[in-house]
């Protein structure tokens, strides 16, 4: 008989162990890997920061021979007229600690899943008018069977931003290509003066944590050095919020159990000054958050951290191709200290015909804002 694949809407009250399992594995086969997707970002996520928005799950099921597997996921969250898009709409389900939205597809099945979850979307009767997407892949696979599927469905793209940002593929990087592109003249002489200087100050260590080694000191470490400087000042920290709190360690539990949570420190005279929290999913890594003590500043302590990632011995608990920085294109240090590129955009499918007529609204406001913006 021909495969079925059935599609459920569910909601956080919905998510049961069982769910959570297949979930999990599916992130194992996942065409384009993405920890923003798993269940232990996506529940605390709803959980502790999106209770407002009414988010939901479309999980799609294969169902053959008498038994069903998981092959999608996709997180969303209606909205109403906003900034975005002028109608309602649907978001990509993104929060203020994500760094790349998408869809969780099995690589087997990734062109029949596409189609189901573009079906779904196209015929709620007109009620959703389009679907903005942050921060998405912009290149691979999956981007290009969402680009096509958008085509065939009649949807129109308005991108709002595209840029590229720092990342790493392990295996092109070598070890002469990292010296080559990272240890340039003004590079080697930076690095070499950072870590003169905090040797000058004591011994200084480096560490990385996975696993049974990610204590609770660990765990609370990263937020006290998170919240130095100008985070904490700005109230932009994890620290500065309760909700945010909650979210993070409920978060980081998760990915612990499976050795999912990375946390990279470097240490002067056995106190950590800088800390770093990187998650996994499947053969892909992404940064999270990045923290440092700004009293040693001028040791550039942060920057030696990442460098850990370009060493040809690190010891990590499961292979990786892969790594995104999750940095802002304004982040210099990770442009300069990173090889690699990832093409990133951000934009808008308008999806019915009252959606596609405010494109031109959209395309206008959007002008104007990157306007207002080279101004500031």
């Amino acid at each position: 008989m021909k495969p079925e694949y059935k599609l459920r809407r569910l909601t956080l009250s919905d998510f049961d162990q069982k769910l959570i399992a297949a979930w999990e594995d599916l992130e194992e086969r996942a065409l384009e890997p993405n920890a923003f997707l798993s269940p232990h970002f996506v529940i605390p996520a709803m959980k502790h920061l999106l209770a407002g928005t009414k988010p939901f799950g479309l999980f799609v099921e294969r169902v053959a021979a008498g038994s069903a597997q998981l092959v999608a996921f996709v997180a969303l969250a209606p909205a109403g007229p906003s900034k975005h898009f002028p109608l309602p709409h649907l978001n990509l389900c993104f929060t203020k600690h994500s760094f790349l939205s998408g869809y969780l597809v099995d690589r087997e099945y990734a062109l029949e899943v596409m189609e189901v979850i573009f079906d779904y979307l196209s015929k709620p009767n007109g009620r959703w008018h389009a679907l903005v997407i942050r921060e998405r892949a912009a290149s691979g696979a999956l981007s290009e069977i969402e680009q096509k599927k958008a085509a065939a469905f009649g949807w129109r793209w308005l991108a709002f931003r595209e840029w590229e940002r720092a990342a790493l593929r392990f295996d092109e990087l070598t070890a002469n290509e990292g010296q080559k592109h990272l240890h340039s003249k003004s590079m080697r002489k930076n690095i070499r003066y950072g870590m003169n200087y905090l040797e000058k100050l004591g011994a200084v260590g480096r560490n990385l944590c996975y696993g049974a080694s990610v204590t609770t000191e660990v765990v609370e470490r990263f937020l006290e050095l998170e919240n130095m400087g100008w985070k904490g000042e700005q109230g932009t920290s994890l620290k500065s919020n309760v909700k945010d709190v909650a979210f993070y360690r409920e978060m980081v539990a998760g990915f612990n159990q499976k050795e999912r949570a990375l946390f990279a420190e470097l240490s002067l005279n056995g106190e950590a000054i800088a800390s770093s929290v990187t998650l996994t999913s499947g053969c892909e890594a992404i940064g999270f958050k990045i923290g440092w003590n700004p009293s040693y500043a001028q040791g550039s302590p942060g920057v030696l951290n990442e460098l850990r990632w370009l060493d040809d011995e690190l010891s990590l608990p499961r292979p990786l191709d892969a790594m995104d920085s999750g940095a802002a294109e304004t982040a210099e240090y990770m442009n300069r200290v990173w090889p690699h590129r990832r093409a990133m955009r951000s934009g808008v499918y308008a999806i019915t015909s009252a959606g596609k007529a405010a494109l031109p609204l959209v395309r206008l406001a959007t002008r104007f804002k990157g306007y207002l913006n080279s101004f500031f």
